[in-house]
């Protein structure tokens, strides 16, 4: 018998998880992706599985899509965060084009140093301990809250913030004062494919920031006598999360190399001659994913053999939402995408969330 201690445990940690779907021709799908690929934040990696009942055409332009003019920068030490606030840079790499940036920590659990995050023109800086400068970002940034480690957190969507007024500029010099001696990781990719990417880096180099280059690494490994799910959706249901799940769980053994007798593939299945591998890691930013997920359509047209892909994207290791004056912290955020020869795509998005730092409610 367990003891009512066990029975009732309560924890703050959530594992949180839901599913869409559609048709890939829809009107609505590039926008639904695009909505569902910004709300990951920041991504870090791209794991892909091509499974195939017979030829193959080249995986040439898919790795093209991640590494052709997809550099990005890292700021080692001394990362100047008053640019965010600078108007050029604002102009050039906020409101045009896609900026990704963030701290790039080997340990993100450590509280006692600043960081910083920019994904889809949303901003989140956490500061520790209260001093003149988290007062000042108090009454510029829309959202602020506070842990109980005394950190300060605030958030902004940028493309709102008013950047003439007196207080934006007070913030700009605080900033100035204390750089960031975490590094920092920045890509940038403008609609226009004749718009280099190496214009950020000039941009930061100007600001008297030492910048190095670093270019997505890419690996591919293939398998041969597969058995692979069947993945074919109900014209009268919804896809069934729970089989979802399995399938992405499947999906994470493939990626990870596993004996096929370990991983065996959620029914039913077929037997695949090969499945190809691809993961890639770095920083990237949204318009890479939405035009990898471009190439992956063409890619699925273009070879009989292949019944579904799949793409799975990797959010940050920890991030910090507000709501409200409310801190979430999130971690373990991963969105998968299948696309099937049929037609259909279906999306799974997970996270853990920590609801630590909320008061709990008074209805639970």
């Amino acid at each position: 018998m367990l003891c009512p201690d066990v029975i009732n445990f309560k924890s703050s940690l959530k594992h949180e998880s839901k599913v869409n779907g559609g048709k890939l021709t829809d009107p609505n799908y590039e926008t639904l992706m695009k909505t569902f690929l910004q709300s990951e934040g920041n991504i870090f990696g791209v794991k892909i599985v091509l499974p195939s009942s017979g030829p193959v055409n080249t995986t040439e332009n898919i790795v093209k899509v991640l590494t052709e003019d997809t550099d990005y920068y890292v700021v080692e030490n001394n990362f100047d965060m008053s640019v965010i606030f600078d108007k050029t840079f604002h102009h050039n790499f906020v409101l045009s084009g896609d900026l990704s940036l963030s701290t790039i920590s080997s340990s993100p659990t450590i509280s006692s140093s600043s960081t910083i995050s920019l994904a889809s023109s949303l901003l989140t800086m956490s500061l520790p301990g209260e001093d003149s400068l988290t007062h000042s970002l108090r009454q510029v940034l829309t959202k602020n809250g506070k842990t109980k480690d005394n950190t300060c957190h605030y958030q902004q969507h940028m493309k709102l913030l008013n950047l003439k007024t007196s207080q934006v500029k007070k913030v700009e010099n605080l900033l100035k004062l204390a750089p960031l001696h975490s590094p920092v990781g920045l890509a940038w990719t403008h609609p226009d494919p004749s718009i280099c990417p190496s214009s950020l880096a000039r941009y930061l180099a100007d600001k008297a920031m030492q910048v190095q280059v670093r270019s997505i690494v890419v690996d591919l490994h293939t398998q041969y006598n597969m058995q692979v799910p069947i993945i074919e959706k109900d014209q009268f249901c919804d896809w069934d999360s729970e089989h979802i799940s399995d399938l992405e769980e499947w999906l994470g053994g493939v990626l990870l190399q596993l004996p096929p007798d370990s991983i065996p593939a959620p029914p039913p299945c077929t037997t695949a001659e090969q499945v190809t591998t691809i993961q890639a890691t770095g920083l990237f930013s949204t318009i890479t994913i939405s035009r990898l997920m471009t190439a992956m359509a063409m890619y699925l047209t273009s070879t009989p053999s292949t019944p579904w892909v799949s793409v799975s994207v990797l959010g940050p290791e920890q991030r910090t939402l507000l709501s409200g004056r409310k801190c979430l912290q999130t971690s373990d955020s991963v969105s998968t995408v299948i696309l099937t020869r049929e037609g259909e795509w279906v999306a799974r998005q997970s996270r853990s969330t920590d609801y630590t730092n909320c008061k709990p409610s008074k209805y639970a």
